[in-house]
């Protein structure tokens, strides 16, 4: 950090993690979601495949929102077949 950027922080009383703590990544990559659900990345393309996870295209990347591992979890928690509709 520079020291003019280092005076503006203590004059704001910030700090350098202050920002990205309240910051939470929305979107996973598919091996971020793989750890989250505890499988492997081939588990997580079959799930998509079969429509089970939804996903997001941003040009050639493929990114998994937080709420849909979140709903998939939901939905094998309460025994029902996790199914996106489009």
């Amino acid at each position: 950090m520079y020291v003019s950027n280092a005076v503006r922080a203590l004059k704001h009383n910030w700090s350098p993690g202050m920002h990205t703590a309240k910051f939470q990544k929305r979107l996973k990559t598919i091996a971020e979601a793989a750890t989250e659900l505890n499988v492997g990345r081939s588990t997580v393309y079959q799930l998509i495949n079969q429509k089970q996870l939804e996903i997001i295209k941003i040009g050639r990347c493929t990114r998994i929102p937080d709420d849909a591992i979140a709903r998939y979890i939901e939905q094998l928690r309460s025994g029902h077949e996790p199914i996106i509709s489009r």
